[in-house]
């Protein structure tokens, strides 16, 4: 009597074996390379952003206004609206950081940026930091603009990796450690931690300085 023939038991969990180790493999890679691929993307926002900002300082011999500053104040852009208009230096002012845990959001999901005056204090509103509206005396003359990065958060809240960045920034005139930790290493592929950084402009701080043309 024929016998059919047909796979045994244990070649089938050879088999599923196999395929196992092979995703168990395949699928690091792939997130790996997916992350990389956003922040190639988002490294290239930002440096078109960087040509709308420099080109905006070489037109008016100054930044545009800080955080909540009118009349860039409405709705939250972070200054990088007045770059739409009266020249358009970008095309729209609502640059969308794809690291962001809402990206969808109207108001929210959008690149930071902050503008330094030459006592590297963030110039914002008067309800903002202690540095208030741009004057004759508190002028901006240095930016850095990041993305959250990998692991979704910007370094606002307590349980942010990077907590308290603003500060840190500051504090990297005399110290740059705790601000070396909150910048993104690719390296580490989908587990680091850190922000992704760009900077420009004159008298920079040391943070600023040190993330210089943000193609780290």
């Amino acid at each position: 009597m024929k016998r059919d023939k047909a796979f045994t038991l244990i070649e089938l969990l050879i088999v599923v074996a196999i395929i196992a180790i092979l995703a168990a493999i395949a699928i690091p890679n792939f997130l790996e390379a997916q992350t990389r691929s956003k922040v190639s993307r988002m490294m290239a926002d930002m440096r078109s952003v960087t040509v709308g900002i420099e080109s905006y300082y070489v037109d008016n011999n100054s930044y545009m206004p800080g955080y909540g500053i009118p009349p860039w104040n409405s709705p939250v852009h972070y200054g990088i609206w007045a770059l739409t208009t009266p020249l358009a230096y970008i095309t729209q002012g609502k640059v969308k950081d794809i690291f962001d845990r809402n990206p969808y959001q109207t108001q929210a999901g959008l690149l930071i940026w902050d503008l330094f005056d030459a006592n590297h204090v963030i110039i914002e509103s008067s309800t903002g930091a202690s540095g208030g509206p741009p004057t004759s005396n508190n002028k901006g003359v240095y930016w850095m603009m990041w993305s959250r990065g990998p692991d979704h958060t910007s370094g606002f809240y307590s349980t942010d990796p990077e907590y308290d960045i603003r500060d840190k920034i500051t504090l990297a005139e005399t110290d740059l450690g705790e601000f070396l930790n909150t910048i993104y290493d690719p390296t580490n592929g989908t587990v680091s931690t850190g922000n992704i950084y760009r900077s420009g402009g004159s008298s920079q701080g040391a943070a600023a300085r040190y993330v210089g043309s943000g193609l780290r």
